[in-house]
């Protein structure tokens, strides 16, 4: 690995890790600011930058949860899932699942299939504009491949009346969570997002 690779390559690490190793600091230039004071600058608008990002794609599980609350779990979340994609509108896939695991979470115990609905919805708006003239990819699902413009969410909540309320077309006393589970499906048609809770016969089909 040549200097410059060298160099980049430690300083993406420390920009990650939030701290100033002795070797990027002997090659910081100071003057008004010191090395460290340089660096805190990038660690923070990279992290504002990513937390920022997460809280756009996850609207309705901030509303359900709190500004602060997602602020919160999304810089732990970002400590042990920066991104790997330049593209940025892939970052965050992987947070549902860090919710589902999330202990602070557990009193709002619905919300990580709110927030596998919202990254469904962001990736057939934004993920698959950025595919266009390559070969889609199928979704499988227990067997079954999917048309590449449909994602299945799959909940033990009444997801689709959360997701309302959240959207504010329902008021939260209309939801019960123990009114029995709900697979959602997210569908591509055109240009347009659309939700349709899957019956029954539909599942067995």
């Amino acid at each position: 690995m040549g200097k410059l690779a060298s160099f980049q390559a430690d300083f993406r690490r420390a920009i990650h890790a939030g701290n100033m190793p002795k070797n990027l600091q002997e090659k910081i230039v100071e003057d008004a600011l010191s090395a460290e004071a340089r660096m805190h600058v990038y660690q923070n608008n990279y992290h504002m930058t990513l937390v920022s990002l997460l809280q756009g794609i996850f609207p309705l599980t901030s509303a359900f949860v709190g500004e602060e609350f997602l602020k919160g779990a999304a810089k732990l979340f970002l400590s042990d899932n920066p991104p790997h994609d330049p593209r940025l509108e892939r970052f965050g896939e992987q947070f549902p699942g860090f919710l589902n695991e999330y202990p602070h979470a557990s009193d709002v115990i619905y919300v990580a299939d709110i927030a596998k609905l919202e990254w469904a919805v962001h990736e057939l708006q934004h993920v698959r504009a950025l595919e266009e003239g390559n070969e889609a990819v199928a979704t499988h699902i227990e067997g079954v491949t999917l048309n590449p413009n449909v994602r299945l969410i799959q909940s033990d909540y009444p997801l689709i009346q959360l997701w309302m309320v959240g959207m504010g077309q329902l008021v939260p006393e209309a939801v019960h969570i123990d009114a029995g589970g709900q697979t959602v499906a997210v569908t591509l048609d055109g240009f347009e997002v659309k939700l349709h809770v899957l019956t029954d016969e539909e599942l067995e089909t």
